[in-house]
């Protein structure tokens, strides 16, 4: 393991002595953004090539990505024998090789890069099974402005300082009989409702910040693994998944907060919550079961005899569990149970392609789940509070009233 990440070290010594320590930095953080980006276009292509849009540009769907992605920060990705980004940093920091540096694109130095990109593309899509020999392709600006038509984006209001933006309400439906119970028989008054929701959101973006740290080291490191990191690369998942658990106490809690103080205002919103379990559950089989997918079939590499037979074993078991859950959310979309013997990449391949399809289908559904759900919260406390307010003012009237009554009756 030591030896292997000499070797990273000494290859970025190598590059950094003819072309600086500076520009071998950039070209680090440049080739990770290019790898999570070129992987986010390839599944998003993935996609069309189901519809039959067949693009003649992958790169200009990168460059698309590319641009969503602005302020992409490099983690800590470093595993076993891979150092990570920031050791490699210090590594050439520590060389303090000086010399010019060069902005220009690398596609300079192809005599045809258009010719080049579209062979490259044509390529790719000869890896995907459902892509006919001879397959006609199209203008990629064409193919992104179908795909930009699918796209949604989960933009919630800034008040919520991003509490919502890139996870799932951690409740759950005992959980809200629960709150639901709670609210029934122990009501607040209005005062301590009021108080409640004004600090709902209090310190909620650092954490969300911290949160977000964490997730998109996540899904970067499940982008890159390889056959070569084996099962250590399933100890540093746990570890993410660790770190991540953790941070989600926290939310957890506030999620408990925000449930009851708006069950406070009125019970019924209950029904809200219910409706979004129902979305978000098939939206968390989905995602699960495509994610152990993709990552332990980069990891067993098929067809070798060397290949570690206890995670040969667990791919397996996750591929038939993929195919059951799949089946079971949308029949129309079901692919046929494992066959027997070696396994294919092609049965693979058109499973991840199904898993990925319901995966894009249930996060919208759930995305729009939960905007109605804030939505009606929303609109609850608006009213809630108002009423309360108006009732605080009357108060002061109604007992002065009172009082006078029986003054007048003395």
């Amino acid at each position: 393991r030591q030896v292997l990440r000499d070797r990273e070290f000494q290859a970025d010594n190598l590059a950094a002595s003819v072309a600086g320590s500076e520009a071998t930095i950039s070209a680090i953080r440049k080739a990770a953004f290019a790898e999570a980006t070129l992987a986010e276009a390839a599944e998003a292509l993935h996609l069309a090539a189901d519809q039959k849009h067949y693009t003649s540009d992958l790169y200009y769907h990168q460059h698309v990505v590319a641009e969503r992605q602005k302020g992409f920060e490099i983690g800590d990705d470093g595993c076993g024998h891979h150092p990570s980004f920031r050791e490699r940093e210090k590594n050439l920091e520590a060389a303090a090789v000086t010399a010019p540096m060069d902005e220009r694109t690398p596609w300079l130095l192809f005599e045809d890069a258009q010719t080049l990109r579209r062979s490259v593309t044509t390529a790719l899509l000869r890896t995907w099974p459902d892509v006919p020999k001879g397959a006609t392709l199209m203008e990629p600006r064409v193919v992104q402005a179908l795909l930009d038509a699918d796209r949604f984006e989960t933009n919630y209001d800034a008040k919520y300082g991003g509490a919502y933006d890139d996870r799932s309400v951690k409740l759950d439906a005992r959980e809200l009989i629960e709150l639901r119970n709670h609210a029934q028989h122990e009501p607040w008054n209005a005062d301590r409702v009021r108080r409640v929701h004004t600090t709902l959101y209090d310190d909620v973006t650092s954490r969300v910040t911290k949160r977000a740290i964490i997730a998109r080291q996540r899904q970067r490191y499940l982008k890159r693994v390889d056959v070569t990191d084996g099962r250590e690369a399933l100890e540093r998942l746990r570890d993410f998944d660790a770190r991540l658990d953790r941070l989600d106490v926290w939310f957890h809690a506030f999620d408990r907060r925000v449930a009851i103080v708006h069950l406070q205002m009125n019970c019924e919103i209950a029904e809200k919550y219910r409706e979004y379990f129902s979305v978000r559950d098939r939206h968390t089989i989905a995602m699960t079961a495509a994610e152990q997918v993709h990552f332990l079939s980069r990891l067993v590499p098929l067809g070798d005899a060397r290949a570690d037979q206890d995670l040969y074993k667990e791919l397996v078991a996750v591929l038939r569990h993929a195919q059951k859950a799949l089946a079971r959310l949308d029949p129309q979309q079901a692919v046929a149970e494992l066959p027997p013997g070696p396994l294919r990449n092609e049965w693979i391949t058109l499973l991840k392609q199904r898993l990925q399809r319901m995966v894009l289908k249930t996060a919208k559904r759930q995305a729009d789940a939960l905007t109605q759900l804030l939505h009606a919260q929303d609109e609850l406390a608006g009213h809630y509070l108002a009423t309360a307010e108006l009732m605080a003012m009357i108060e002061p009237v109604r007992k002065f009233e009172l009082f006078s009554d029986g003054a007048k009756q003395a």
